[in-house]
């Protein structure tokens, strides 16, 4: 298993549309606050608070913000056996991990500790796989199983 290779992380607050784009890499966005759409791939996903949207690589994507909207991103290459390549919704319960991760990432990324932020990405992305798996066993917090 290689380790992740970080491209970059940022964060979105208020109405906005982001054009519809690809990267070569995985996307994560987390919505830390209010509403919103995001395209990916001719699919429309409804996010909200908690939410985190995964998205493969390669795969063409947008968002339309409501006012209130607030997300945090990060883009990055990462192997396979390390973080499914798929595009899907998590809904993480706004987890404490999570939420502190994807917000120090952006603050890494500001402060151009792009290696800090290879690091910070193995940790955030085994918490999202264990949240998957309890969801999957059916053991895990009400907020993460799935409709």
């Amino acid at each position: 298993m290689n380790l992740p290779i970080f491209s970059q992380a940022g964060h979105f607050k208020g109405k906005r549309r982001v054009p519809m784009h690809s990267h070569p890499g995985m996307e994560l966005i987390y919505v830390s606050s209010g509403s919103g759409s995001i395209a990916v791939a001719g699919r429309m996903w409804k996010v909200s608070q908690g939410d985190l949207l995964v998205i493969a690589p390669e795969e063409e994507h947008d968002q339309h913000s409501l006012p209130m909207l607030e997300t945090f991103f990060a883009v990055f290459l990462a192997d396979a056996a390390l973080f499914r390549q798929e595009t899907r919704l998590l809904r993480t319960d706004a987890d404490t991990w999570v939420v502190r991760w994807m917000r120090e990432l952006d603050e890494l990324a500001v402060r151009r500790e792009h290696m800090l932020c290879a690091g910070l990405l193995i940790p955030l992305l085994q918490r999202l796989s264990a949240l998957e798996q309890r969801d999957d066993v059916g053991n895990g917090h009400p907020g993460l199983r799935r409709a």
